[in-house]
């Protein structure tokens, strides 16, 4: 279960062609994004500084 689903909070969902490279520059910057994932579909998690959360989907 993803941070913002347990606590409640909103998140935003952005999509990529690409979400390995997208995944490992992103990762590059920051200790705040979660593994890739295939379940319910291909996608990460990232967290802002401030703890506002971020989905990635790839499409």
């Amino acid at each position: 279960m993803s941070p913002e689903v347990a606590d409640f909070q909103s998140s935003v969902l952005f999509e990529t062609q690409d979400i390995t490279i997208l995944h490992e520059r992103i990762s590059g910057l920051t200790d705040n994004t979660s593994p890739i994932t295939s379940t319910p579909f291909v996608s990460f998690y990232l967290a802002s500084p401030s703890g506002i959360y971020f989905a990635v989907k790839e499409n």
